[in-house]
């Protein structure tokens, strides 16, 4: 079974100009009867324990499921900054505990101007499964996603395999999701999507 669900990236002019929240971004979801939303770290308007527990029962209650949070991370810095990007990560995970959700989407890193992805890779690969083990201990398996136009997407997709805490399930094949499901949804939208096996 294919399930669907609403990107609050496919939104992040809107988030930026503040036209929407994640509160409207669920009753969007609702609207086009999805299964689930995928939220962007940076569309949490705070992480206050209160907030979190609006935003979960807000989903809830749309019969909606919160598949990942996405963190836009750099494993690729060095020093204190990767620590910095490593600590924001374990946030998140923190955060997807708290809100019972099962996953953090993250990034392997860009490889800098100067380096080689061989002297980059260590370091990723390091801080990588440093979050997926901490991910582990918090019930929430920390993924990596690659992107082709990036520089660093050879690394990032050579952490994927590297970062599983959980049994791994099959995969659909990459498919265009664009066909509309409800007549609600507006022809340039693009879902993000999740798959269950049945």
């Amino acid at each position: 079974m294919i399930k669907l669900s609403l990107q609050s990236l496919c939104y992040r002019d809107t988030f930026n100009a503040g036209e929407i929240d994640l509160f409207g971004m669920i009753d969007r979801a609702k609207e086009y009867r999805l299964d689930g939303i995928d939220i962007h770290f940076a569309h949490f308007a705070t992480t206050d324990r209160d907030y979190l527990e609006e935003v979960r029962m807000a989903t809830l209650r749309a019969g909606l499921h919160i598949c990942y949070i996405g963190v836009s991370n750099n494993f690729g810095m060095k020093g204190d900054e990767q620590r910095a990007q490593i600590a924001d990560m374990k946030k998140w995970i923190d955060v997807a505990s708290v809100m019972g959700i099962q996953m953090v989407r993250s990034f392997g890193g860009w490889v800098p101007e100067g380096e080689t992805e061989e002297t980059v890779w260590p370091r990723i690969v390091s801080a990588t499964k440093e979050v997926a083990n901490y991910g582990a201990t918090k019930g929430v398996m920390a993924s990596t996603a690659a992107h082709p136009e990036h520089p660093s997407a050879n690394a990032a997709s050579k952490t994927s395999s590297t970062t599983s805490t959980v049994p791994s399930k099959p995969r659909l094949p990459e498919r265009s999701m664009s066909g509309p499901r409800s007549t609600a949804s507006p022809p340039a939208l693009k879902l993000g999507w999740t798959t269950t096996a049945s």
